[in-house]
């Protein structure tokens, strides 16, 4: 499925339960289907939070990709590493 195929599973979700407006909370990759929720479904977002959106591709112009992760992978692996390593 795709972004916009969860997006749509939720708005049909919110519907036959009779939520009218929802407060959405999303953590990492949810917070991607629940940016297409509230771009594809306005009238069913009344508020979004968003937990630690993660930085992935489908966040990013495809031009960018490259560039972005070229920039901070290399900083977030010496972070993953150094709290592998318990150095938190």
């Amino acid at each position: 499925m795709s972004v916009a195929d969860h997006a749509a599973e939720c708005a049909d979700l919110l519907r036959r339960l009779g939520i009218e407006r929802a407060r959405v909370l999303a953590h990492s990759s949810g917070c991607v289907v629940a940016l297409q929720l509230a771009l594809d479904h306005p009238e069913l977002v009344g508020e979004l939070v968003l937990v630690e959106p993660p930085l992935i591709d489908p966040l990013l112009p495809p031009q960018d990709r490259a560039t972005v992760a070229a920039a901070i992978g290399p900083a977030l692996g010496a972070a993953m590493g150094a709290a592998a390593q318990g150095d938190l």
